[in-house]
């Protein structure tokens, strides 16, 4: 999927606090190949700020709390019981 345009995820913990901001793709001069056995990705990547914490992920991160909030709302919807 990279070849095709998918690119990485990235979080900056101050655009978060500053602007609201969560996980967005980023990353150019993406590239995906295999290399004997295994697969390699590059890609390039600017950080927004100085001394940020950023992170990077290949999806978007479903944490066990996003999953409990999930099947809260699934116990409390009537049209489901």
């Amino acid at each position: 999927l990279y070849n095709q345009g998918l690119r990485p995820l990235m979080y900056s913990t101050q655009d978060a606090e500053t602007r609201g901001v969560g996980w967005v793709r980023s990353g150019t001069r993406i590239a995906y190949y295999q290399r004997g056995k295994a697969y390699t990705l590059t890609f390039s990547i600017t950080f927004p700020y100085d001394c940020d914490r950023c992170f990077l992920a290949h999806c978007y991160p479903y944490t066990y709390s996003d999953l409990q909030l999930s099947l809260l709302d699934l116990e409390a919807d009537e049209q489901r019981k």
